[in-house]
């Protein structure tokens, strides 16, 4: 299952894909992080890792939340915008620009604050700030004071106190 916890099942996810990829790919990375030799076997996994598939919509050019996503259909968190962080998977500032457009859209306002506090980050690398301003305030809505306990959504914030004991 993806971040996005409203599509349970589904092929390609953007997140899921570019995970694996920094996986297959980080042995290599970490040997040359160090100044060791980089193996055989790590440099056909760091091959390998470049040619998984990620989900594009070339007509809208943007990166799907996964395969056969429903352009305007609701979602929890945006996965793609997780690509930046935590992934930090290399990206364009128009194709990030595009995603925050598209997905800023359809995300719920009862998703995790997480979710406000990337597109918020996002949001400043491509130098929207009032749009990054907004998401942060979005993010503090889930918190839960006195100390900003974030929650991982304003209707359950509402529904349930925190209960210490």
């Amino acid at each position: 299952m993806p971040p996005d916890e409203f599509c349970a099942r589904c092929d390609n996810s953007a997140y899921t894909n570019a995970a694996a990829a920094a996986a297959l790919a980080g042995p290599a990375r970490m040997s040359r992080l160090f100044r060791r030799d980089v193996t055989v076997s790590q440099k056909a996994w760091e091959d390998l890792s470049s040619q998984i598939w990620m989900p594009f919509d070339a007509t809208e050019k943007v990166m799907l939340e996964y395969e056969g996503y429903d352009s305007g259909r609701t979602i929890k968190q945006a996965d793609t915008i997780l690509l930046s962080y935590p992934l930090m998977y290399t990206q364009s500032k128009e194709d990030k620009t595009r995603m925050i457009e598209k997905y800023a859209a359809v995300t719920s306002l009862n998703g995790p604050a997480m979710t406000w506090a990337m597109f918020c980050i996002c949001a400043m690398e491509v130098d929207l700030l009032d749009r990054a301003m907004e998401y942060f305030s979005r993010c503090l809505l889930n918190c839960q004071m006195p100390f900003y306990v974030s929650n991982d959504g304003l209707i359950d914030m509402l529904m349930r106190p925190i209960q210490c004991h």
